[in-house]
């Protein structure tokens, strides 16, 4: 990983709730669309990597689909 998008993400751990929403606007131009900063804070990290890697590939979706189905019906 980049040791700038390592840096970017890491920083996340830093921030309050009002730090992350504040973050997501500077980089997004909107409200965050959530409220837990936990959550916050994980989505905001996995778009920093996806824009800068590239997001799931449809294979991996679909496995992550399928696994999910699987283990909320058993």
């Amino acid at each position: 990983m980049s040791d700038m998008i390592v840096r970017e993400v890491e920083a996340l751990a830093g921030l309050d709730l009002e730090g992350l929403r504040a973050a997501w606007r500077a980089r997004y131009g909107c409200p965050p669309p959530l409220r837990s900063g936990e959550l916050l804070r994980l989505m905001l990290a996995w778009r920093i990597q996806a824009e800068a890697f590239g997001a799931l590939d449809r294979e991996s979706k679909r496995r992550l689909k399928r696994r999910g189905a699987t283990e909320a019906e058993g």
